[in-house]
């Protein structure tokens, strides 16, 4: 198990040190044994490796909650849906209630795809299985939604629970996501690029004096932990890289993050950079996605899905924006390499 800087600790061993008991239900540790860190009490529901199914997680995390509902407690359940294959991993009672014809003016143009064989077959086999030949993405968002929708009815099941034990007002409730879905925009699929529809995902934050209201700023992943550690009533680490989303969380700031950086290597090496409602996206390494510019602009406030490139007709705006991620990388990489540029010699070296 790999092992974490004193002075960075995850998220379960601050809790825990704290004297909180911790429990994770999630089959993750087959792939990422290095999250059990800090955690007590492990269950891995997946009857395979991407198992997972939700009320297996339901049921685990239910039981969970009944042995330690007296005691200061930090319970990460994870659902691994929804996730390919779309079509195996949601009943029948939620897949008939999405139907295909209902998604036919959210298809984006698969023209990069149908142009290139390499993603073609890769499209169709990786996250379209059980289509056959034909790529149907109409009745894959529908089989997502339908995933979307089998979650949410064992999410209900949980909040049943905590409500059943008599803890759900003294219960943080967090629920959020780790990336979103492509369905051949810019010719990705799944989780493969940057792009804010890979990189816009869920963050709720439920209980105790929380407000409700929508936040429209932006936050990053790593703002969670600092976040959470102050709503325990917990110190937590000094040195970390989030912020603690405290204030947004009651209306009392305007612009929490001036810039967000997002980084990917999953399938081409990319990067985006947001400032001002602008995003830069930068291509270091296109992979097998060859039609890639090296630098794309888009003005999230007229074109919040990224569809109208305004690199060539704002060539300055474009400069302004690659000189601020400059300064931005030279800030907080302090004379360090830049993981995201040793990916994409990695990725050269493999390739001889």
């Amino acid at each position: 198990m790999e092992e974490f800087s004193p002075e960075n600790p995850p998220i379960a061993e601050c809790y825990s040190e704290e004297g909180f008991r911790t429990g994770m239900i999630s089959n993750l540790i087959y792939p990422c044994p290095w999250l059990m860190n800090g955690f007590q009490d492990i269950y891995p529901p997946g009857r395979e490796f991407q198992g997972g199914y939700p009320e297996e997680v339901t049921k685990e995390s239910s039981r969970w909650l009944e042995n330690h509902a007296d005691e200061d407690f930090f319970l990460f359940a994870h659902y691994w849906t929804p996730h390919y294959d779309y079509f195996k991993r949601s009943e029948k009672t939620f897949r008939d209630m999405f139907s295909p014809d209902e998604y036919e003016d959210h298809v984006p143009d698969l023209g990069y795809i149908k142009e290139n064989e390499t993603l073609r077959s890769r499209f169709k086999s990786v996250s379209y299985s059980g289509l056959g030949e034909k790529i149907d993405v109409a009745q894959a968002l529908a089989a997502y939604d339908s995933n979307i929708r089998y979650v949410d009815e064992n999410i209900k099941k949980l909040i049943e629970k905590l409500e059943e034990l008599g803890i759900r007002d003294e219960t943080l409730i967090v629920f959020t996501s780790d990336h979103g879905e492509a369905f051949g925009e810019y010719g990705f699929w799944e989780h493969l690029s940057c792009y804010r529809n890979v990189s816009k995902i869920p963050l709720i934050i439920e209980g105790l004096s929380i407000q409700n209201n929508k936040v429209p700023q932006f936050t990053q992943h790593i703002d969670i932990m600092p976040t959470l550690l102050q709503l325990s009533g917990l110190e937590g680490p000094d040195k970390v890289s989030g912020r603690k989303m405290n204030p947004l969380l009651n209306g009392r700031e305007d612009q929490f993050r001036k810039e967000v950086v997002v980084n990917t290597e999953h399938g081409s090496v990319q990067r985006m950079f947001i400032r001002d409602n602008y995003a830069l996206v930068h291509a270091l390494e296109k992979g097998d996605w060859s039609h890639l510019k090296k630098y794309e602009l888009f003005d999230l406030q007229e074109d919040p899905e990224q569809t109208n490139d305004l690199s060539c007709e704002m060539e300055e705006k474009t400069q302004e924006m690659r000189l601020a991620l400059d300064d931005w990388l030279t800030e907080k990489l302090a004379n360090k390499p830049d993981p995201l540029q040793l990916s994409y010699f990695r990725k050269h070296d493999s390739n001889g």
